[in-house]
């Protein structure tokens, strides 16, 4: 029992790792304009990611053979590939976010983004099982931040939450954004020696984790502060908990930072172990070099996760200035936009060719055009 429980914590802790990160700092602010009708599309993206991930649970299979199912060998070994390489982005950004909360830029910045590449490339070069284990601490410190923001609700006067503006396209997108990641739980856990059963549990509850933690935090951010206070606030959360705290006499504004760096590095942790296993599927595939596959002793693909880190660092050093960061940025953005349309496909193919029932098969439709039809709204409209 005692082993079970812990297959499905590894599951779920990869899951909720992967995904929560300084978005659920950031939030408040860009969902601020919204108030409650935020919450609302908060909720609704939360409950598309719910069947976007049920995709991967239900299956047991990765992007490439979901897609496979309907357009083919050929193009999902060019959209995984594709996948690979957009996926250094969201890496990068979390580099640069680490060194941008310690305050520094340029040449110190890159000592740091130095520190740290080499500190997550070595333990991801472990056996599995124990960078899982790494990953649920990590997990298990990502959720102070949080416990902090629940004594300051509760020693508070709730504040009227108002809603400056209707549900929109943009703010849908700000929500989606939060749960890019969803697909990582479905590489990671076939490397895992858990069950079928294990791993859709643990899928199910770190997705249910990330949604309400992101709704949550966004609502007491809300309440405390009043969200018209937290308009284009850079740091929100720190504001809300600052502001919160002063009042016992305590300066909480570096402990939120430290766990802020904490969250930052283990998405840094997750998305650095979903690239090298990527990298090593790819080279099963054909689509990259075998050397990207070869194994240690450990069963690790340690060239996959080297040599994935070592494109995303040799990017790092190309950017020392912040122009560069800041086109980057941008990059995100259309990166964010193909994982959700390559969410979309995978749905169709799901719904095509792995559901049953006419109502089930209908709802996966309709959420597959959802998620495409919502990206190209928001860059046309």
């Amino acid at each position: 029992m005692k082993s079970k429980f812990y297959n499905i914590f590894q599951v779920t802790a990869f899951i909720f790792s992967a995904q929560v990160g300084s978005g659920m700092f950031i939030l408040p602010s860009f969902l601020s304009r919204g108030g409650v009708n935020s919450l609302i599309a908060l909720l609704f993206v939360g409950a598309m990611s719910m069947l976007a991930i049920s995709v991967f649970a239900d299956t047991g299979l990765g992007i490439k053979e979901i897609i496979q199912a309907s357009f083919g060998e050929k193009i999902s070994k060019i959209i995984y590939g594709f996948y690979w390489v957009v996926s250094w982005a969201s890496t990068i950004v979390l580099f640069k976010e680490f060194s941008n909360y310690l305050g520094v830029n340029g040449k110190k910045a890159l000592v740091v983004e130095t520190f740290m590449f080499i500190i997550v490339t070595f333990i991801n070069l472990w056996k599995t099982k124990y960078t899982i284990i790494v990953e649920s601490v990590l997990t298990l410190l990502k959720v102070v931040p949080f416990f902090f923001l629940i004594i300051a609700y509760f020693f508070s006067s709730s504040k009227k939450i108002v809603s400056y503006e209707s549900i929109n396209i943009p703010m849908i997108m700000k929500c989606m954004w939060c749960f890019v990641g969803v697909e990582v739980g479905s590489i990671i856990g076939k490397n895992l020696n858990v069950s079928t059963e294990e791993k859709k549990l643990g899928t199910y509850f770190g997705m249910i984790g990330v949604i309400f933690i992101y709704l949550a935090s966004t609502y007491f951010c809300f309440a405390i502060s009043g969200n018209e206070s937290l308009l284009d606030h850079r740091s929100p959360y720190i504001k809300v908990l600052t502001d919160s705290y002063s009042f016992f006499g305590l300066n909480i504004e570096k402990i939120i930072k430290v766990f802020i760096l904490i969250v930052i590095a283990g998405c840094i942790n997750s998305w650095t172990i979903s690239s090298g296993y990527v990298a090593k599927d790819c080279a099963n595939e054909k689509i990259l070099p075998k050397i990207f596959g070869l194994k240690n002793k450990n069963g690790v693909p340690y060239m996959g996760i080297f040599l994935s880190s070592l494109f995303v660092y040799l990017v790092i050093i190309l950017m020392i200035s912040w122009d560069s960061y800041y086109l980057l940025i941008k990059a995100i953005d259309y990166s964010c936009y193909f994982f959700l349309i390559m969410y979309g496909i995978s749905m169709y193919s799901y719904a095509k060719f792995f559901c049953k029932g006419i109502f089930k098969k209908s709802i996966y439709y309709i959420v597959s055009v959802g998620y495409i039809s919502i990206v190209f709204a928001d860059i046309f409209l």
